[in-house]
């Protein structure tokens, strides 16, 4: 192998280079490489390389935040695509055709963060690198709820103002798109805005959103689905931790629970999970201990198969339950689990 200086090359050597490589050539470049029956720009290998991995890993990372079994065969692919898209700088090291690619595994990664890691922080750097790169209107509009979703998740954890503000208008960038269409898009903008209402404890006007939000996706064709149904669960969730709702609650979970055993394949769905721990939450609110330990415990079992025996969701699982049995009066299985609760939340 030899290198040889880029401005000595001849016409004859470009017209017979393919057409992407002659594109490259007529840019400034230090050297060639050239090797037995191959001549190539080190710069443009290295681009047509990653191309190919960006190509095979938004193949492999099939996330969909709308598919509830494509979580489980998902998460190392998540830690692969994280690791290899944080050396990259897209207009040093990606051809602009990759462009595309890469903001579609920065979006992926963004809503994987949000709805199954529940980590704010690198969903709000995942979504906000893809958003420049985006150009499809329906893209871009969800890219934003997803922000708004992320931020609503970290003014829950900083309670700042700044954060609130940030979600409520990354909600009204998604309306604002759309000033005359009802869509998924705006419906679940509106739900986000409730959201951070209910946060912001505005529980009359988180009610408003909420509803409007539900009665958006009742309107549209086909629309009472999984998005609608887990709006539908996080509505029962803020009447639970409003007190003094557990019936409204448990008639909204009920229904939701009907439509997750009617689907099928509960053991690989988390929502369908969060249904139940919510159910159980709201049995025990009413002094139904064995009916709340019987939804809890089904919940652990789909917790543990798709997330494995730490994840976060587990240790309010294990709380409930620890609480149950203290009201059973079975003081020692009320340990045991509030020792489980303990070890998850230390892993």
């Amino acid at each position: 192998m030899r290198l040889i200086g880029f401005y000595g090359i001849t016409l004859a050597l470009l017209s017979m280079t393919p057409s992407t490589f002659a594109d490259d050539l007529l840019q400034p470049a230090t050297n060639l490489v050239i090797e037995k029956n191959d001549i190539y720009i080190p710069e443009v290998r290295e681009r047509e390389e990653r191309h190919i991995v960006l190509q095979n890993l938004d193949k492999k990372f099939n996330y969909d935040w709308n598919k509830f079994n494509t979580i489980a065969n998902n998460h190392q692919y998540a830690k692969d695509v994280d690791s290899y898209i944080q050396k990259l700088d897209p207009q040093k090291d990606l051809n602009k055709a990759d462009y595309s690619t890469f903001a579609n595994l920065l979006h992926k990664l963004g809503t994987y963060h949000a709805h199954v890691s529940h980590a704010a922080d690198p969903a709000i750097d995942k979504l906000s690198l893809a958003e420049p790169l985006l150009s499809a209107k329906e893209m871009k509009a969800w890219n934003y709820n997803h922000l708004a979703y992320a931020f609503e998740k970290r003014y829950v954890e900083t309670r700042l103002t700044a954060d609130k503000e940030k979600s409520l208008y990354y909600t009204s960038k998604v309306i604002d798109l759309y000033p005359k269409e009802q869509n998924r898009q705006v419906a679940y903008a509106y739900f986000i805005k409730g959201l951070v209402k209910h946060d912001a404890q505005e529980d009359d006007e988180a009610e408003k959103y909420f509803t409007l939000s539900l009665s958006t996706y009742e309107k549209l064709p086909q629309g009472k689905d999984d998005q609608y149904i887990r709006i539908k669960t996080r509505f029962a969730e803020t009447k639970l931790e409003q007190g003094d709702q557990d019936s409204e609650a448990i008639a909204l979970l009920e229904e939701v629970n009907q439509y997750w055993q009617a689907k099928g394949h509960t053991e690989n769905n988390p929502f369908a999970a969060k249904t139940l721990l919510l159910l159980g939450q709201a049995h025990l609110n009413t002094g139904n201990t064995k009916l709340a330990q019987e939804e809890i415990n089904k919940a652990i079992n789909t917790y543990l198969h798709i997330y494995g025996k730490n994840n976060e969701r587990l240790a309010k699982a294990y709380e409930l339950l620890s609480e149950s049995y203290v009201k059973a009066g079975d003081q020692s299985l009320a340990e045991t689990y509030q020792q489980k609760a303990a070890l998850v939340n230390k892993s």
